[in-house]
């Protein structure tokens, strides 16, 4: 996760890196929000404890998420 921060960053100080980069960011958020859902599907079937454990996990990639949709609309509000 800390990569994909760092790569969003990266753009951001680049200003317009091309349509290349932004579809690298764009894939990358849309595999996160398909393992957020797969934690939520996994946690409803699950064990308790195994539950708990991608039940945190799943919050912290929503965190991230949070994040990288946040700067992809300051880099797409920066390239307009």
């Amino acid at each position: 996760m800390e990569n994909i921060e760092k790569d969003i960053e990266l753009n951001k100080l680049r200003g317009n890196s091309g349509a290349y980069a932004m579809d690298d960011v764009e894939e990358c958020r849309r595999h996160i929000e398909l393992i957020v859902d797969l934690c939520k599907d996994i946690r409803e079937a699950c064990h308790y404890d195994v539950r708990r454990v991608f039940g945190e996990f799943a919050e912290i990639l929503e965190e991230k998420l949070a994040f990288i949709r946040k700067n992809e609309v300051k880099i797409n509000q920066n390239n307009a």
